[in-house]
């Protein structure tokens, strides 16, 4: 579900995909407690999408609430799986507060070569 994209334009789609993407990442979060629910996902290649997620407004739709819930999710597995992480990830996304990584992700401007 993490994987849904955006379709383009104002619609009723967008805003389902929207809501699917934030309901998958709390979902991962909670049942991220569990250890072998943890290391599936982990093995599910979830930790780069959420990554992309938060680092991508265009591919949460510019979604303040799938970036918070991408957030704690990757939160969760990178206790698991740190190394799953490259430095400058767990830097800005995972050692901060959670409010420092919010800020510094909604602050992000896209840069297009």
């Amino acid at each position: 579900m993490l994987s849904e994209k955006s379709p383009f334009g104002n619609s009723p789609e967008r805003a389902a995909c929207e809501q699917v993407q934030q309901k998958a990442a709390v979902t991962l979060a909670r049942l991220s407690r569990d250890p072998e629910v943890a290391h599936s996902a982990i093995k599910l290649n979830c930790i780069p999408r959420l990554i992309q997620l938060c680092r991508s407004p265009g591919e949460r739709n510019n979604s303040d609430s799938v970036l918070v819930a991408c957030l704690a999710a990757l939160r969760r597995l990178a206790v698991m799986s740190p190394d799953g992480l490259q430095e400058s990830d767990f830097q800005q996304l995972v050692k901060p507060r959670l409010v420092d990584s919010f800020l510094l992700c909604t602050n992000m401007e896209e840069s297009f070569v």
